[in-house]
């Protein structure tokens, strides 16, 4: 039996008809449809499986848990579950959301207690710790913790948007067995919003238990170090153990973080700043070119632009007010003329919306990029750009488009996302303010894979249209703004 026969088979006895009634009804070869309800045959197509939604009168949440149950017999339980941890990151990596929690300033721990008991006290004392740590200059905070804590998560939003010089460094744990992988996009989504929006944060990675890395502290896996303090917590933070800083207990605990640090490879690359963001796009299409007959992904706010900007473009919308700036004009048009080489050379997939595409071209803004940076296009420039896209798409046999249905995959509307196939690379792209950009190339080959494979099965996905009917409406709105 399969996901999808038992619960096919639950709808027929619900609905009390008969599988040759359901046959006469859908047109579906009765035998064919009595292997699908035993479990020894899949539906052929979603066609099959909305006749079947037809013929028994399915309401919406009956309709959706049967194309559900059609996916994951599909492609098989851990695939559908993998996609579907992708797709929930894509739509909730937007802003941070306002924190709850309260920043105190000048708090010194009066008296800092051996053992901690309690959730709340233990949550207590971590975050008058990192109170503490953000009054100082040069504060730093070194973690060995799970994502998975809310808390935790909103404390780190809160101390490093208050005190942003402060150093944060957390090491994490991803699970090492194929069939967890839609834990580790979990972790991942948990920790991509920090790492979009908080300056000096840094993660890094092992795989394995997340006790495995404590040795025999196995019993309080997580670790804090901060300049004042140390302190070992078990996994539910419920308990602590605390050792001030000086003693030989705490020293032990830097000497271990250390230690997990060396072996522990950086989850990404940190980009800073205009020219190393279009250093790190250098980088990152390098590889691309490298591997000329591989494919890429690219999930953009409305189209592909960079490879047919022109110099006199730049030249004029960009601000006079960016440092260095002949040099940044330089920088950018080394990269259009990478990505113009890379058209004809790789087959690239790029995802879009037609509602973000007419947003650009009624406002001549890109999303992805600050607005405080340039100035809006002319309407004959938006008017260039575009049909040079479409006009690529049209003639390179490589190059493709894709508009989706955001109101069915609501991805966050800023987010630009470029994955290649057997690449360990992702690189996420969202604008931090007016005049600044983040960035991250993110370094590790079951989330890069995780985010291909996703971006690989929308071409056939249901809210996805065909390249024909894309360039058909764009061709179209292109038209209305002539």
């Amino acid at each position: 039996m399969s996901v999808f026969s038992d619960q096919l088979k639950d709808y027929i006895t619900r609905r009390g008809v008969t599988i040759r009634q359901l046959s006469v009804q859908t047109g579906i070869e009765y035998s064919f449809l009595y292997r699908i309800t035993t479990g020894k045959r899949n539906p052929s197509s979603a066609d099959m499986v909305n006749l079947l939604v037809r013929a028994l009168a399915l309401s919406k949440h009956e309709s959706d848990a049967l194309r559900e149950a059609y996916e994951i017999a599909r492609v098989g339980e851990s695939t559908y579950q993998r996609r579907a941890a992708v797709r929930q990151m894509l739509e909730s990596v937007g802003q941070l959301p306002p924190p709850a929690l309260a920043f105190q300033n000048s708090v010194r721990m009066e008296h800092l207690p051996e053992i901690c008991t309690g959730r709340h006290q233990v949550h207590t004392l971590i975050k008058a710790l990192l109170d503490q740590e953000c009054s100082l200059s040069g504060g730093q905070f070194r973690i060995i913790a799970q994502p998975n804590d809310p808390f935790l998560l909103e404390l780190l939003q809160v101390q490093t948007a208050h005190a942003p010089q402060m150093q944060v460094t957390q090491i994490v744990c991803f699970p090492n067995r194929p069939a967890e992988e839609d834990q580790t996009i979990g972790l991942f989504a948990a920790l991509l919003p920090l790492l979009l929006n908080l300056p000096n944060y840094s993660a890094h990675y092992y795989y394995g238990a997340a006790q495995s890395i404590s040795g025999k502290m196995a019993l309080f896996p997580g670790l804090l170090l901060t300049s004042s303090a140390g302190i070992l917590f078990t996994a539910d933070y419920t308990t602590a153990l605390c050792c001030p800083a000086g003693g030989d207990h705490y020293r032990m605990l830097e000497a271990r973080f250390q230690e997990c640090l060396e072996h522990c490879p950086p989850l990404m690359r940190p980009v800073s700043g205009l020219p190393a963001y279009l250093d790190s796009l250098q980088h990152f299409y390098h590889d691309m070119e490298s591997a000329s007959r591989e494919k890429s992904m690219i999930l953009t706010p409305d189209f592909c632009y960079v490879p047919f900007l022109t110099s006199d473009i730049c030249d004029r919308v960009l601000s006079h007010h960016i440092p260095d700036r002949d040099r940044f004009v330089e920088k950018i048009m080394q990269q259009v003329s990478i990505s113009h080489t890379l058209c004809a050379l790789q087959t690239t997939w790029h995802f879009t919306t037609e509602s973000g595409v007419r947003r650009f071209m009624a406002t001549g803004r890109f999303l992805d990029l600050p607005p405080g940076l340039y100035s809006p296009l002319t309407l004959e420039e938006r008017r260039m750009l575009l049909r040079s896209f479409l006009d690529a798409v049209r003639t390179i046999p490589g190059y493709h488009v894709a508009l989706y249905d955001p109101a069915v995959l609501p991805f966050s509307p800023t987010l630009e996302c470029t994955v290649m196939q057997n690449s360990t690379h992702a690189l996420f792209v969202t604008p931090l303010s007016d005049t600044a950009i983040s960035s991250v190339d993110i370094q590790e080959p079951i989330i890069s894979g995780a985010i291909y494979d996703y971006f690989a099965s929308l071409i056939d996905h249901p809210a996805v249209l065909s390249e024909e009917e894309s360039l058909k409406r764009l061709y179209f709105l292109l038209d209305e703004f002539s």
